[in-house]
C-alpha cells in the first residue's frame, strides 16, 4: 500500500479511529485511482511477462521488444525458451523497453521477460503524498449527498470540482504513461 490507515488518521486527525475498515478500503481505492490515472504501479512485484511478438520493433541491428509495464529490473529475456542477451532502455528504471541485438522473432515467438514490475521499489514520496491527499478527499465526501458537494457544518457547505483535486491531478500528470 501506498499509505497505511495509521497514515491516513494521522492526516485526518484522530477523531477518525473508530473508522479504520472504512479507511482501509478508501486508501486501497485512491492507490487504484492513482494507478488507473497514471497507468502505472510504483510498488515493484516479481515475475515473468509476456510480449506480445507484434510489439517488436525491428532494427537494422536487432530488435527492441517495448515492455507491457514499467520495469526496475530485468533478470532475463527469452524467445521461445532461449535466453538472449538483451540490454535495458534506458540505462537507468524504470525500464520501458529491452534491446536485443542477436535475435529474430517471429509473430508465432513466445517472448517472456523476468523481472521486477513496477515504476519503482517504492512510491515516490509525492506519489504517496498524490494518495493520501486523494484518499482524505475519498473519505470526507463519504456522506456527501451530491457527488460535486460535500457538507461540512462547522464552516457551512464545501462545493469540490468534479475528478481529482487540482494539486493531486499535478502530481499525478508528472508520473502518467502515455
Amino acid at each position: 500500500m501506498y499509505v497505511s490507515v495509521d497514515d491516513l488518521i494521522a492526516y485526518l486527525g484522530a477523531e477518525t479511529q473508530d473508522d479504520r475498515e472504512l479507511l482501509a478500503d478508501i486508501a486501497a481505492r485512491a492507490q487504484a485511482a492513482v494507478e488507473a490515472y497514471t497507468r502505472r504501479s510504483f510498488e515493484a512485484a516479481a515475475g515473468v511477462k509476456r510480449v506480445n511478438p507484434q510489439a517488436i520493433m525491428r532494427d537494422v541491428i536487432g530488435e527492441v521488444i517495448e515492455l507491457p509495464d514499467d520495469a526496475v529490473q530485468i533478470a532475463s529475456v527469452t524467445v521461445d525458451g532461449v535466453s538472449v542477451p538483451f540490454r535495458t532502455l534506458p540505462a537507468d528504471p524504470p525500464y520501458y523497453a529491452v534491446f536485443a541485438p542477436s535475435f529474430y522473432a517471429t509473430d508465432d515467438s513466445v517472448i517472456e521477460i523476468s523481472g521486477t514490475w513496477g515504476f519503482s521499489e517504492t512510491p515516490p514520496a509525492d506519489i504517496r503524498q498524490a494518495t493520501l491527499r486523494l484518499a482524505a478527499y475519498f473519505y470526507r465526501l463519504r456522506d456527501a449527498q451530491m457527488f460535486d458537494a460535500a457538507g461540512l457544518p462547522d464552516i457551512g457547505m464545501l462545493t469540490v470540482q468534479k475528478g481529482f483535486p487540482a494539486d493531486v491531478k499535478a502530481i499525478l500528470d508528472n508520473y502518467r504513461r502515455l
